[in-house]
């Protein structure tokens, strides 16, 4: 019989990277975006979600940019671990917020249910 606790519950899936949850590890999500790989606690998850989406992203890639030399722009975000930080062009800032998105709403679906349940 299969012990479902050790099973990863997938958020979100793209060919771009992966959230996952499980249910037996204290609950702890797996962020996969790119090179970036984390493992965070559900409300480090949900930080990270609300800094991304706290984020102007016309008004910040609208800005001029210093002695570009032919690089995008980047933006440079804050992690739980100091000092590491995340750098992002638009395109994939605007794909993780998407995966985010559909991450955030299945968990809160699946934290409503074991809720309910319980």
């Amino acid at each position: 019989m299969i012990n479902r606790d050790t099973c990863f519950i997938t958020l979100t899936q793209s060919e771009h990277g992966e959230i996952h949850l499980c249910r037996g590890c204290n609950f702890n999500l797996s962020f996969r975006f790119h090179n970036i790989f984390q493992i965070m606690s559900p409300g480090e998850f949900r930080q990270l979600f609300l800094h991304v989406e706290s984020i102007d992203i016309d008004g910040f890639f609208s800005l001029p940019m210093p002695d570009s030399s032919g690089e995008p722009r980047r933006l440079y975000l804050g992690t739980t671990v100091e000092p590491l930080y995340f750098c992002f062009t638009r395109p994939e800032l605007e794909t993780l917020r998407s995966m985010l998105h559909t991450a955030m709403a299945r968990l809160n679906t699946l934290e409503k249910a074991w809720t309910d349940l319980n």
